[in-house]
């Protein structure tokens, strides 16, 4: 199996960065996803890929790393380790890797669990949203009286 390292990005403020992948990749195209990524190179840690990754595809610099899910996917031939990293830069000081994400953008919590829940594409959304909900980073999705999710 290989390892895929996932990174989800928090601001200070609350707000969390979402990166519009490149026309390019071979994996979800132009789609918008919740931060850096790829694979483990042989003999790396998940943790120092994940850094690295964040580094190379935005040109921010975790300071911690919080682990928040390790997972086996068998479908996909993989172990994913996410991580979560809160930082104190200008918004304006993400500096994307060409051929990789073309567009980026901060967005507050209630956007970002939204997009997670109902926009996000492949299998990540079941890999994320558990973790964030479980570690209160964001407000679990509610039913009112009507089935309908409120937040």
């Amino acid at each position: 199996m290989r390892a895929v390292c996932e990174v989800v990005v928090r601001h200070q403020d609350g707000d969390f960065l979402l990166v519009e992948r490149s026309f390019d990749k071979k994996w979800f195209p132009g789609d918008w996803d919740t931060g850096a990524g790829g694979k483990v190179e042989p003999g790396e840690r998940p943790r120092d890929a994940a850094a690295r990754e964040l580094l190379e595809e935005t040109g921010i610099r975790a300071q911690t790393l919080l682990p928040l899910y390790q997972h086996v996917s068998a479908a996909d031939g993989c172990i994913f380790y996410g991580y979560l990293t809160c930082v104190d830069i200008p918004k304006d000081a993400v500096v994307l890797q060409e051929r990789e994400c073309i567009d980026y953008r901060w967005v507050s919590a209630q956007a970002f669990a939204h997009f997670v829940r109902f926009e996000l594409t492949g299998d990540k959304p079941r890999r994320l949203i558990g973790a964030l909900e479980s570690r209160g980073i964001i407000e679990p999705a509610r039913r009112n009286d009507d089935g309908i999710t409120a937040f």
